[in-house]
């Protein structure tokens, strides 16, 4: 009678493991009968822990009162609309186009665009952009060149969102659609540096660059009634990193284990490998490995040393192992070194939609079948999904007949 040592992943502890065991028992009852599950928990023993309770994390048990935080709540607020804007610096103009398209539907449009501004003569305002010495010189500073910048970013502006943008009924206030070209402009200087690997320039630079780019188009920055503005950021404030501040406690608590566990192996390792080791001692061959994730890389490198396992086969899901060895980031076996001939048969789980999982038919050839499965889970969903695929079970039962 076969049994399957199950070794889990990064980030696991004691009542998480319990479940995923359960039901993965369910699952060998279906579909492996006669073989045994067994487990290696080994998250709550030699997973990483924070010794001094997050001393070392700012605010992380913080419950004092906070004087500023009427203040902090405004400039956190434009972190978030420039976080947007970094990552699609036409996002708020976009917005604004496609209110134009609604008022268009509506017949409401034409009225809007007489007082609308000229596309082209805000875009000409920006390519002849004067800067404050003190603006030029930081700049310089930090190697970008203002020409070659503003090119660049007006460049990515003119596209046909930015005239849609400016002809609608919303934008035709100087108070509103300045503003709002303004951030585009400096979220396109941005996005032109970051492409151009130009290191990146303070808040406070880019604050100020972005107050002379409205003056310039004959607004006042720090006058401003940007209501419409800021609807469209409340859109989309998931992506914002001032909520992640807020909540570094318990953003640090969900995902310091994951990560953390990660970090501790690459200096820790052998403390894992010995107790899969150990666990294996105490199994009645044939013993077949079933390893997810960070247990895939302990697991690998485990056998890799060739050390007497009696291991029948290694099922890896989800595995980083064929990757850390091309980047000869392994303890135990370093790029160019083959597998031992004691090395047993491999099986190894990967999903497109995860990408923690990888593939070795390229890297070990005839010492590894890979085999796709498609859980149809966005990531990292996808990275814990494999346990409830059929084909998985399938395969895994051919594996070990």
């Amino acid at each position: 009678m076969a049994t399957l040592l199950f070794v889990h992943g990064t980030g696991v502890r004691g009542d998480t493991y319990d479940l995923c065991f359960q039901a993965m028992a369910e699952q060998v009852k279906k579909h492996l009968p006669g073989v045994t599950l067994a487990p290696c928990l080994w998250g709550d023993s030699l997973g990483a822990t924070l010794a001094n309770d997050g001393l070392s994390v700012p605010t992380y048990d913080a419950n004092l009162p906070d004087p500023g935080a009427g203040e902090r709540e405004v400039r956190e607020r434009e972190d978030v609309r420039w976080g947007l804007l970094y990552r699609d610096p036409l996002y708020e103009l976009r917005s604004m186009a496609a209110l134009r398209s609604a008022e268009e539907a509506d017949q409401t449009g034409e009225a809007a665009a007489a007082a609308a501004p000229s596309p082209k003569g805000v875009l000409k305002q920006l390519r002849n952009l004067q800067l404050s010495d003190r603006v030029q010189q930081e700049l310089a500073r930090t190697k970008h060149d203002p020409a070659v910048q503003i090119d660049r970013a007006v460049r990515l502006l003119d596209a046909p969102v930015f005239e849609d943008a400016l002809a609608a009924r919303a934008m035709s206030a100087p108070a509103v659609w300045r503003p709002a070209v303004g951030r585009a402009f400096v979220a396109a200087w941005m996005h032109a540096a970051t492409n151009s690997e130009l290191p990146v320039i303070s808040g406070e630079l880019r604050d100020e660059l972005y107050a002379e780019v409205v003056i310039e188009l004959g607004g006042a920055p720090k006058a401003i009634s940007d209501a419409l503005g800021d609807m469209f950021l409340g859109l989309a404030s998931w992506v914002a990193t001032p909520i992640a501040r807020r909540k570094r406690t318990v953003l640090t608590d969900a995902t310091f284990p994951a990560a953390a566990d990660v970090l501790l192996y690459q200096v820790r390792g052998k403390r894992l490998r010995d107790f899969i080791a150990a666990r294996l001692t105490h199994l009645a061959p044939p013993v077949y490995i079933l390893a997810h994730s960070l247990g895939g890389i302990a697991s690998f490198e485990l056998l890799a040393e060739g050390s007497e396992t009696r291991v029948a086969g290694l099922i890896t899901a989800g595995s980083q192992a064929p990757f850390l060895y091309e980047m000869d980031a392994l303890a135990t076996l370093r790029q160019g070194a083959k597998l031992p001939d004691s090395f047993p048969p491999w099986l190894n789980f990967y999903d497109l939609n995860d990408m923690l999982s990888y593939v070795g038919s390229g890297i070990f050839p005839k010492r590894i079948r890979d085999v796709e499965l498609s859980s149809r889970q966005p990531f990292p969903q996808s990275h814990s999904s494999y346990w409830s695929d059929q084909k998985l079970w399938r395969e895994i039962k051919a594996f070990m007949a």
